[in-house]
């Protein structure tokens, strides 16, 4: 047994050793193969850089070459814009010279055709001017003429008025005359119809105011037959008679022998006499 424990242990030992050795065998290779690595990756980086530069040369000749090539063109293209700028200013400066001229010209044209124009200006002017003195004038010569004219119209429309006012006056002397007439007449036929008793104005004053219409006193009252449909009222209503109330109250009063009241007073009202709405006792159709 203890045979065997020794025997084991030699050979743990020998294992050992083994084991040891293969370990320092493996790190010289890992240190050989680390060196070659590192050689291997110089040698490749300084190949890269060797590419790199002559990389970098031929892309530094190929760029000079292209700029050299851009700068020629750029400065072809520069000599022909200048040459064609040349070309256009001497073309500009020929125009500009040619529209001085022009310029010129038209100024003189413009200053001849204003100077023209101011004296055709004038002369209108000065001939509206007298166009204007000879209408205003004119203007005064119709207005007095106008004037005259209107005034002898108004003379004549004056004569005229005068003279209608005195037919008007004749017209209604002769209706009051009529009227005068027809109140008497009737006056008597009603006196001798109502036992002699004289008729009062008071009786008389509806079927005149009847006849008349609601004008104030003193104008003119409408008596005519249209306006009146009796029998008895028809003797004081005459065609185309125009009278006043006043004038046809003075007559009543005469007719009934009383001057001196007033012919409303002396007439009184229809209601305050209990009169009917017709001349006297009127009922006749």
């Amino acid at each position: 047994m203890e045979a065997q424990v020794h025997k084991l242990r030699e050979e743990l030992v020998s294992v050992n050793s083994q084991r040891k050795q293969q370990l320092v065998e493996l790190g010289l290779l890992r240190e050989e193969e680390k060196q070659r690595a590192a050689r291997d990756h110089e040698a490749a980086v300084s190949k890269l850089k060797a590419e790199s530069e002559k990389m970098r040369l031929e892309l530094k000749k190929t760029h000079a070459a292209e700029t050299e090539l851009t700068l020629e063109k750029a400065n072809s293209r520069l000599k022909q814009i200048e040459k064609e700028y040349t070309q256009k200013l001497a073309k500009s400066s020929q125009v500009i010279a040619e529209l001085q001229g022009t310029v010129s010209s038209l100024r003189e044209d413009s200053s001849r055709q204003q100077v023209a124009a101011e004296r055709r200006l004038q002369e209108v002017v000065r001939k509206f001017e007298d166009e204007k003195q000879q209408l205003i004038r004119e203007n005064e010569r119709a207005v007095k003429a106008l004037q005259e004219e209107l005034e002898n119209r108004s003379k004549q429309v004056r004569s005229i008025e005068k003279k209608l006012q005195h037919k008007e006056l004749e017209s209604q002397e002769q209706v009051l005359a009529h009227m005068a007439g027809s109140l008497v007449d009737f006056l008597q036929v009603q006196g001798l119809g109502d036992g002699g008793r004289p008729v009062s104005s008071g009786m008389l004053w509806p079927r005149v105011a009847e006849c008349s219409g609601p004008a104030a006193r003193g104008q003119p009252r409408d008596l005519s037959p249209a306006a009146c449909g009796r029998k008895p009222c028809r003797q004081l209503c005459s065609p185309h008679s125009r009278i006043s109330v006043s004038r046809a109250g003075f007559i009543l009063n005469q007719l009934n022998g009383d001057s001196s009241q007033h012919p409303e007073q002396a007439w009184g009202h229809p209601e305050a006499e209990g009169g009917c709405s017709y001349l006297g006792s009127c009922s006749e159709p």
